[in-house]
């Protein structure tokens, strides 16, 4: 190798994915190994190698400290994400890289001299790969600032990226999706906003991208393949709310120039964690894939300024899965002391919403989701799920499959949904509804109420009917017909034994139990079980209320 020419380049091919397409040139690397150097001298390091443009040589100077080490941070965000092993030469053999960086007043104001593979730019194939700077605007550049994102812009295209706005010089003549082309989505993308125009940035000097975003991500993967080691043990994320810096397991990653937070998260693997509980606003969290969490729902609070009134519309983005590997999935999200919103996704997710009026959500998996202080909802979505709702009035509901529901403190409504669940109310007055499935209602402490609305719900066990503190049984006109009337059971409508006239309804077993409801009393249609309480708990029909 030498004179900084990689002597192969491999065609890229279409996904189908216009977002991804967009960010395909039509050639990349083909070996995953790449050099980079910063070059020192221009007539030894380039004028040697054939029809080099010798433009470049005006104000040709080498890259100071700070340019340096924020094209390192570039280079290793890129091969974190990706299969590329990304390699500095010094000294002699700088002259050999594949992507040589320098400045130059040719620059204007940044530029490749050539893409991967193609001499449409140059007339020297030597140049593909090399990246130049013009001398005035890139000097000191930090974390969110637009030389900082400049510097990950051209070493996208030095690995193969194209412009995501343009339809032209890619694997498809394509743009990304008008409600992606954005610099929230790419950094390749000239529009600082979704439907902005393609101009000059409008963005504020410290609003800038943090890090490749998601479209960036996946495009390079696309070439190169996805690294599932890069953070793959357990793995905390946390932000700070004075300066936006993101930690690591508690190290810093590097102070922003301004308060802002704006970046994609890329997570090879292992059991990981959003950790917002330091924030004070109102939270949006999502875990899923392609989505992001605002950190102020309600405010511009550490929000990327994009434009006049326009803000990024997050503040943390996921990265997108690499063919549907749930390795890169976050698992877990802490909320904060406000009235949150928190999103899981399809791993096994242990959501925490702390304090606040929380709203939780889980999705396919076996979610562990507490809701903390403060009146929370709670869906467990698919997965057999375990939600705890703490203090406060929360309405807990298990949805699909075997869930474990917790009321905890507080006058709880928790419904199981379809299953065959567990629900404890706990401490307070609660409403149990079991659902569909045999179920197990432990109301625990306070006068609690366990209804029943269908016929076709199953069998549910009634562990601690205790008439002296309160306990009732509910029961659902619209649910269970008969002729129920909203108020007291009627005295004609509870029988102890079966059903001896028309109008007996509500059946109980003293012996075994079983509590039955009967739609016709002594007519064709049998009777059928609803619940099963301890055997020998005396009720009378002002243990029924009908709603």
């Amino acid at each position: 190798m030498t004179y900084g020419q990689i002597t192969q380049s491999s065609d890229n091919t279409s996904t189908g994915d216009n977002n991804i397409d967009a960010l395909l040139l039509e050639h990349r690397w083909a070996d995953t190994t790449v050099t980079f150097s910063f070059t020192n001298n221009f007539k030894n390091d380039y004028e040697e190698e054939t029809d080099y443009p010798a433009e470049f040589e005006n104000g040709f100077q080498t890259l100071n400290a700070t340019q340096r080490s924020v094209a390192r941070e570039w280079m290793d965000m890129y091969e974190s994400v990706s299969g590329l092993t990304l390699t500095e030469l010094t000294g002699a053999q700088d002259r050999n890289a594949t992507i040589r960086i320098a400045e130059s007043s040719a620059a204007n104001p940044a530029r490749v001299g050539d893409f991967p593979g193609s001499t449409e730019h140059s007339d020297s194939s030597f140049a593909a790969g090399d990246i130049w700077f013009d001398n005035n605007q890139f000097n000191n550049p930090q974390m969110g600032d637009y030389a900082y994102l400049t510097f990950g812009h051209e070493i996208g295209h030095a690995l193969g990226l194209k412009h995501g706005h343009s339809t032209e010089e890619g694997v498809q003549a394509v743009a990304m999706d008008a409600n992606r082309d954005s610099i929230e989505f790419s950094v390749m993308t000239y529009r600082s906003y979704v439907g902005s125009p393609v101009r000059s940035y409008t963005i504020a000097q410290d609003s800038y991208p943090q890090s490749m975003m998601m479209y960036d991500i996946r495009a390079i993967q696309e070439m190169y393949g996805a690294n599932f080691n890069h953070n793959s043990n357990d793995t905390v994320y946390r932000f700070s709310t004075d300066t936006g810096e993101l930690s690591i397991n508690g190290v810093g990653q590097g102070q922003p120039v301004g308060n802002k937070v704006f970046r994609t998260i890329w997570d090879g693997n292992g059991n990981d964690t959003y950790d917002f509980s330091n924030y004070t606003t109102n939270l949006s969290v999502d875990l899923r894939p392609g989505k992001w969490s605002n950190l102020d729902r309600d405010g511009n609070f550490q929000q990327a300024e994009l434009g006049p009134n326009q803000h990024a519309q997050g503040h943390v983005y996921n990265a997108l899965q690499y063919d549907g590997d749930n390795r890169s999935l976050i698992e877990n999200a802490n909320g904060g002391s406000g009235d949150d919103i928190i999103h899981g996704n399809n791993a096994d997710n242990v959501l925490r919403g702390k304090a606040g009026n929380d709203v939780l959500r889980g999705y396919l998996g076996a979610d562990e989701i507490q809701a903390g202080t403060g009146d929370d909802t709670v869906y467990g979505g698919f997965g057999n799920d375990k939600l705890y709702g703490f203090s406060g009035n929360d309405k807990l509901n298990g949805q699909a499959d075997d869930d474990l529901i917790h009321g905890g403190a507080g006058h709880d409504i928790i419904t199981g949904g379809f299953g065959n669940d567990r629900l404890n109310g706990d401490k307070g007055n609660d409403q149990l509804v079991g659902g569909a499935g045999n179920d197990i209602l432990t109301g625990g402490a306070g006068a609690d109420k366990f209804q029943f609305k269908s016929l076709q719900h199953g069998i549910d066990s009634i562990t601690d009917f205790v008439r002296a503190q309160g306990d009732r049984i509910t029961l659902v006109a619209s649910g269970l017909g008969g002729g129920l009337t909203q108020g007291l059971l009627g005295a004609e409508q509870f029988v102890l034994g079966s059903a001896t006239d028309a109008n007996d309804r509500v059946l109980y077993n003293s012996s075994t139990g079983a509590l039955s409801f009967d739609i016709d009393g002594s007519g064709s249609t049998k009777a059928v079980q609803i619940a099963t309480l301890s055997a020998g708990t005396s009720l009378t029909r002002s243990d029924f209320v009908v709603v």
